[in-house]
C-alpha cells in the first residue's frame, strides 16, 4: 500500500495492459468500545465490491478486460 498520508490516488506499475490504482482509507473513531477489525474489513470489502459493479464507477475506470480489487488492513499487511 501507499505510505503517503495524502488520500490521493497513485497509479502504480502497469500490469500487462492494465493499471493499478491504490488508495489509502483512514477511519478514525473516539475512544471506547471493542472494534471488530475482521468484521470492519469484511464490510469495507463488501461495500467496495458494490462500487466496482456501479455503472458510473466502471465508466470512469474505462476498464476494457477486467476489474479486480483487494482490501487489506494495513496492520495485517505490516505484521
Amino acid at each position: 500500500m501507499n505510505d503517503n498520508t495524502d488520500p490521493a490516488v497513485r497509479v502504480g506499475d502497469q500490469i500487462g495492459s492494465g493499471k493499478k490504482l491504490e488508495f489509502k482509507l483512514t477511519i478514525e473513531t473516539g475512544h471506547g468500545g471493542d472494534t471488530d477489525h475482521n468484521r470492519v474489513e469484511e464490510l469495507i470489502s463488501l461495500a467496495f465490491n458494490d462500487i466496482l459493479y456501479d455503472e458510473v464507477f466502471t465508466d470512469a475506470l474505462q476498464a476494457k478486460e477486467y476489474i479486480s480489487s483487494t482490501v487489506v488492513r494495513l496492520d495485517k499487511q505490516n505484521g
